[in-house]
């Protein structure tokens, strides 16, 4: 009886440390998989940081494709080019730039005055359906030209204000510069 016993508690004890292994295994399984980490947002890849605005890298990429298809369509072998892809780069940022200090000025484009400028470029290119093949053709959707057109308003408006700035007379020096051959 005694041995019977003994078999009988370690049958019951093995079993317990089973059973709750097999619950710890389970709990722990379900915590981990009961809510998954929320998603984190994904960022557009960017191209360069203009004072904390983004010229994207699709941007800057459409921009080069066009840069390219103009020099092509002018004939321009683009093997000749040197570091255009920098200078369509710099000219990205050059309009961000003259943008951003155009708002900073206060200037605003109007929407009227936008869409003004959109239908006479629609007129000049024969009316909206040949607008809509140029657009396609450039590589443009309707949104883009208009974020486009808008920057490239407001930096012609600053280069205005800067002009503006400069004054019509400055004082002028009449200054010479005489070299002498030294000895020794």
């Amino acid at each position: 009886m005694n041995r019977r016993c003994n078999l009988l508690s370690t049958f019951l004890s093995i079993c317990t440390v089973t059973l709750a292994g097999c619950s710890l295994l389970s709990s722990t399984y379900a915590a981990a998989t009961s809510t998954p980490n929320p998603p984190t947002a994904t960022f557009e890849p960017v191209a360069a940081w203009v004072n904390s605005e983004a010229i994207l890298l699709a941007v800057y990429e459409e921009e080069l494709q066009r840069y390219e298809a103009a020099k092509r369509g002018a004939g321009t072998d683009l093997a000749t080019l040197v570091d255009y892809d920098n200078q369509v780069l710099q000219a990205l940022i050059d309009r961000t730039l003259l943008a951003q200090g155009a708002r900073l000025s206060g200037v605003m484009i109007e929407t009227s005055v936008l869409n003004t400028a959109m239908q006479d470029l629609a007129a000049e290119l024969g009316g909206n359906e040949a607008m809509g093949v140029w657009l396609a053709e450039t590589g443009f959707t309707l949104d883009s030209f208009k974020l486009a057109l808008e920057e490239d308003m407001l930096a012609a408006k600053m280069i205005e204000l800067i002009i503006d700035e400069i004054p019509e007379n400055v004082e002028q020096v009449h200054a010479r510069h005489i070299l002498l051959a030294s000895e020794g």
